[in-house]
């Protein structure tokens, strides 16, 4: 991962040469008008613009090019936001106005005392002696006589007199000033109007329009009208212009380009296509904007990059950077925009709620909404109905639309249990050796995965969605068959829903070998050295269910994996394992073995089968073990679980009449309690008019 690059800063740019976005060009004009045409008096340039929209850098741009002509003026730079806060702003000023004056040929050293004298003198007045509105807190320090005020006029207008004759011009940069406080704009605006209103002394006041306007209007000491109140204070006032076209794209873009550097991410570009232009462009309208969200994204990937798709990332920290109340709402609701079947879904899923007291404008919210998640929808025409992605892509595409997806986005790490993307593309890699890939999956099996899974089940999830791409297919179908049983024993069937690792070991090798040269081949090879048997079983019975066998409809010629010859053939290299098994000794220890022992019967040698069960079964011990291979948990409508047992799945095996008469006179005396249990479920079924019955067994159990 590419994480060299560090944060962008948001300082303003000192020297033109680094301009994007053609604001030179409109620092170099305002310095021509300030050097060339403003008059001997004072004069007060205004430049406009939002927050973030680089008047700082504008500020520098001027100053730069005023330097550097041969009749430069003396620059002053003087920012009161560095003292919101402090008592006496004028003062400081004063103070900064002073030290810009103190050159070396000392021409200005006598001008510098009068300031001196004059701010000593201003600070002591009462502020609304210089039309500066007073804070309670301050007005304890005007104790000033009247008396004092002819003499600060005396030495003011002898500051005058003493600049107008040095024909000397200067230049005061005033930045941030709608950072201030409402009392503390008035100030500064007051200052420049009545206060340091000297001759040949150039004001270049950089704010926000419509914070200073609002500062002015407000409270008791406001002015009427704000606007009018400006205009005449402002000689000239210029707007920052609109970045250079395309400009801003072109920053924000490769500054997103360089935060992945020659990383490879899951990137759509004709979604980031409709998702740039619909729901992030309308937003960057500032390169503070753009610096923001880019820094914003440069943080989230530097933790997730590879755990997450690109351009979900980039819009969901959109959402978070300008619209952190709907982020929140949508962190805390994850089963509202990602889990299927939800209970509101009639109901629009109730999104509404996401815009409860909400007044900002909504519509590029909504656009993002609409692509990050596709449950949600409050507009028919969306930009996003054109995309073709179903819900089998979202996880394998790492969307925040899919559950197992969502967490890394709003957690900013890799949710505990869940594969790393770097570890998962080196296990992945190990399916080119079956051995090896086997290996693998068994170490996984033993690790705790989430939700009470091992990480071999949340491997597997992921890895048959990367099934199709493996090109060593012989491989991992071997390596998965190897431990296939075991695995399924590990993670088994939780309910109608969840069906474990059973399921996905099933999608996974049918997706394996379903474009593979030689699927028969390689499913022989892995059912003939596998230790399986199960999971051999339970694969041919649903390809034999494409054929219409044990209960499937039967599919068009074209739509089945394997002919029917072909699925014989496999059924008995199948029988052949449990026979080798059988005679081995070790056919008791496979899981699951009612199925294998059905299979057995359908597809061998029925009669071997049953004499295998006639034999392990002689003593007492090991018949209730096989009885119990046949128990059943089903859920009444109660919500409680019961074992259930049909006997008709016995009967092929057994007699049930001769096992019934040994469980009447068995001793169970040296029964453990489990095996009392599985006894007298039996017997219950004997008793049972129609043991198929889950009210029967429901009635006979709670008596």
């Amino acid at each position: 991962m590419n994480r060299q690059q560090g944060l962008l800063s948001d300082s303003a740019l000192e020297n033109p040469e680094q301009d994007q976005f053609g604001y030179s060009s409109f620092a170099e004009n305002i310095a021509d008008t300030i050097s060339i045409r403003t008059p001997a008096d004072e004069f007060v340039v205004g430049i406009y613009g939002q927050w973030g929209a680089g008047k700082s850098t504008v500020l520098n741009f001027v100053e730069q090019n005023l330097e550097e002509r041969s009749d430069s003026p003396v620059v002053i730079r003087f920012n009161p936001w560095w003292f919101s806060g402090q008592p006496d702003l004028i003062n400081k000023f004063f103070s900064q106005f002073r030290a810009g004056l103190d050159l070396e040929d000392n021409r200005f050293d006598n001008i510098r005392e009068k300031i001196a004298t004059l701010s000593r003198g201003v600070s002591k007045l009462p502020a609304e002696a210089v039309g500066v509105p007073i804070s309670p807190v301050a007005k304890g320090v005007a104790d000033v006589t009247e008396t004092d005020e002819p003499e600060l006029g005396e030495v003011k207008e002898s500051i005058s007199e003493a600049l107008r004759e040095s024909d000397q011009q200067i230049v005061v940069f005033i930045d941030d000033i709608d950072r201030l406080t409402n009392d503390e704009i008035r100030q500064m605006f007051r200052l420049v109007k009545s206060v340091a209103d000297f001759p040949n002394v150039t004001y270049v006041l950089a704010f926000d329009r419509d914070v200073v306007v609002e500062a002015l209007e407000e409270g008791e000491r406001g002015v009427q009208n704000g606007d009018r109140y400006l205009e005449k204070i402002v000689q000239l006032s210029q707007h920052m212009p609109i970045p250079a076209d395309n400009s801003l794209h072109v920053f924000f873009t490769n500054r997103l380009d360089a935060i992945v550097g020659e990383d490879e991410v899951t990137f759509n570009k004709t979604h980031w296509q409709t998702v740039y232009r619909h729901g992030i462009d309308p937003l960057i309208e500032t390169p503070r904007s753009a610096i923001r969200l880019t820094n914003a994204v440069k943080t989230s990937y530097g933790a997730i990059g590879d755990e997450v798709n690109y351009v979900d990332l980039i819009a969901i920290e959109t959402l978070r950077i300008h619209f952190n109340d709907i982020y929140e709402k949508i962190r805390e609701n994850k089963t509202r925009f990602t889990v299927r079947n939800h209970p509101n879904q009639g109901k629009d899923l109730d999104h509404d709620f996401l815009w409860e007291n909400y007044e900002k404008p909504v519509d590029t919210a909504e656009m993002l909404l609409s692509y990050l998640f596709p449950r949600y929808s409050r507009n028919e025409i969306s930009p996003w109905k054109s995309i073709s992605e179903n819900e089998d892509t979202y996880r394998k595409r790492k969307r925040i639309c899919h559950p197992d997806m969502f967490n890394y986005y709003f957690r900013q790490t890799v949710p505990e249990g869940e594969i790393p993307q770097e570890e998962f593309t080196s296990l992945k890699t190990s399916a080119q050796d079956h051995e090896k890939f086997a290996q693998i999956l068994l170490d996984l099996s033993e690790q705790e995965g989430k939700s009470g899974r091992s990480r071999a089940y949340n491997f597997l999830k992921r890895f048959q969605e990367h099934s199709r791409e493996i090109e060593t297919r012989k491989e991992a179908t071997l390596g998965l068959f190897e431990v296939a049983d075991h695995l399924v024993q590990v993670d088994p069937r939780a309910n109608s829903l969840d069906d474990g690792n059973i399921g996905l070991l099933f999608q996974t090798v049918y997706s394996l070998i379903e474009e593979a040269d030689k699927p028969t081949q390689i499913l022989d090879d892995a059912i003939s050295t596998s230790h399986s048997p199960y999971f051999g079983a339970y694969l041919l019975g649903l390809l034999s269910q494409e054929h219409g066998e044990y209960g499937g409809t039967e599919r068009l010629e074209r739509e089945r994996l394997l002919q029917y010859e072909d699925i014989c053939d496999l059924r008995e290299t199948w029988v052949n394992q449990i026979e080798n098994q059988a005679s081995r000794g070790d056919l008791a220890d496979v899981d699951r073995i009612n199925l294998v022992l059905e299979r057995w019967r359908d597809w061998g040698d029925s009669d071997d089968a049953v004499e295998w069960v006639r034999r392990y079964t002689a003593d007492n011990e090991s018949l209730i073990e096989f009885i119990e291979y046949f128990l059943t948990d089903v859920n009444a409508s109660t919500g409680e679980t019961y074992e259930i047992l049909k006997l008709e799945q016995i009967e092929p095996f057994l007699d049930i009449e001769d096992v019934e008469s040994r469980f009447n006179t068995i001793d169970d005396s040296g029964l453990t309690e489990r095996q009392e249990e599985v006894v007298e479920i039996f017997i219950q079924a004997q008793s049972l008019e129609d043991p198929n019955s889950l009210e029967g067994w429901a009635f006979n159990r709670d008596r």
